[in-house]
């Protein structure tokens, strides 16, 4: 998986709560998102966000079809 395609699986507000997790500007999450930085420990927290959302949502629908 590219980092583009990382981006777009962010939804809006995002990447100002990964910025804040690592104590970085938003511009800097968007400059490494977009290749014009490489940066493995803000790649690893873009993908710690992705499979968070990813259990929450799986969790609730779980609820709702229990």
């Amino acid at each position: 998986m590219n980092k583009q395609e990382l981006n777009k699986m962010l939804p809006h507000g995002y990447r100002q709560k990964i910025a804040d997790k690592l104590g970085v500007h938003r511009n800097t999450v968007r400059n490494c998102l977009s290749g014009k930085i490489d940066s493995p420990d803000m790649e690893i927290a873009v993908l710690e966000v992705i499979a968070e959302l990813k259990d929450k949502r799986n969790d609730l629908i779980n609820r709702i079809q229990s």
